[in-house]
């Protein structure tokens, strides 16, 4: 069960580093990256702009943290393992931000302010940590299946439309999202099965 465990995390950064190597080129942005930017230019509206403001917010790291806060009132240690989510992803991805170094795009009008590199996104990467986080701790105190499926579904809902959002805005090409999502689900994967392990000490 542990070595199965520690397969999903694995498996995770190996992809994150495949995106990285696919995707991020010193020659400029991808086909597909640039062919998702003219999609995006294309059906953008004032209606889906106003929703994905919203929704970017939700991978705000002060936003994110709130979940914590409220954690907190029910279980210290529930809280402290996500904040742990939630800042430590930030951390790893200043790091990998800083090595990487990719521009943000260029080819399509920002409709909000971004500073800093592109790959990987961050508001992809700190929802991806948080909200799988959050889901891991819920599901298990949950004895219905139909229940943990309901709550991880939610979760991978939320982290999907952060990071379509931030494509969406013109901020992060498509694979930035994708990087985000999946080096943010593999540092809750870690995280989680080291807490585990601790609380088991």
């Amino acid at each position: 069960m542990n070595r199965r465990a520690a397969i999903l995390p694995l498996t995770l950064v190996l992809a994150f580093l495949g995106t990285a190597l696919m995707f991020v080129d010193s020659s400029g942005p991808t086909a597909f990256d640039l062919a998702v930017l003219q999609y995006v230019s294309r059906v953008r509206s004032q209606a889906l702009s106003d929703a994905a403001v919203f929704l970017t917010e939700l991978g705000r790291t002060p936003v994110a943290l709130l979940f914590s806060i409220v954690a907190w009132r029910r279980s210290r240690t529930a809280a402290i393992h996500m904040a742990t989510a939630t800042l430590g992803g930030e951390i790893v991805l200043e790091v990998i931000k800083l090595v990487i170094a990719r521009p943000r795009p260029s080819g399509i009008l920002p409709l909000i302010d971004a500073y800093g590199y592109s790959f990987p996104s961050g508001h992809s990467l700190v929802a991806a940590a948080t909200y799988t986080t959050a889901a891991i701790l819920i599901c298990r105190e949950l004895s219905r299946r139909t229940h943990r499926v309901l709550v991880s579904a939610a979760a991978s809902l939320t982290i999907a439309l952060v990071a379509a959002s931030r494509v969406y805005l013109g901020v992060h090409y498509a694979s930035d999202a994708i990087g985000g999502i999946l080096l943010g689900t593999a540092w809750a994967a870690i995280l989680a099965r080291r807490w585990y392990h601790l609380r088991k000490v």
